[in-house]
């Protein structure tokens, strides 16, 4: 849940992000590309998951029906997080279909993918894609090609 609380003791206010955690994914995210633990491995907003497709959030007003706001928001969870979290946790679907999802950022599926072939078996394909993103980012000195280098670096130690 995020949770703005400046408006505390008037007002709390929830925004509920959805997930879903796969811990080798994590545990070998976390060992490779430095991700600190716990990750949920895809997430989402919940009100990117409904159909305004959009920002939302639940005010609970330290003087309102705190009752009947907890039950809309568990009205939204259940009809439109559990699918969500139905679906990501199945790891087949998950490894399949994370990297043309939209869940993860460009930058992330360089990391994710090869740690999910990896994972499920496919090192050859795991050891091309960090091939394709090393020849891509080339001999660059910013944040990013750095810290793939060191991911690189680690995959092909621990991995092979």
């Amino acid at each position: 849940m995020n949770l703005a609380t400046w408006g505390l003791p008037a007002k709390l206010q929830v925004n509920p992000v959805v997930g879903v955690r796969h811990v080798p994914l994590e545990r070998a995210l976390a060992e490779l590309a430095g991700w600190p633990p716990p990750l949920a491995s895809v997430s989402k907003p919940l009100g990117y998951l409904m159909p305004q497709n959009t920002f939302v959030q639940w005010d609970f007003p330290a003087d309102g029906d705190l009752s009947s706001i907890a039950e809309d928001l568990a009205k939204a969870v259940s009809e439109y997080g559990q699918p969500f979290i139905g679906r990501w946790s199945d790891w087949e679907v998950f490894s399949t279909e994370v990297g043309s999802s939209g869940l993860l950022l460009e930058s992330e599926k360089f990391i994710v993918l090869p740690v999910v072939l990896a994972i499920n078996g496919d090192r050859p394909g795991a050891e091309r894609i960090i091939r394709q993103e090393l020849a891509r980012v080339g001999d660059s000195s910013d944040a990013y090609a750095q810290s793939y280098r060191q991911f690189a670096d680690r995959f092909s130690e621990k991995i092979f």
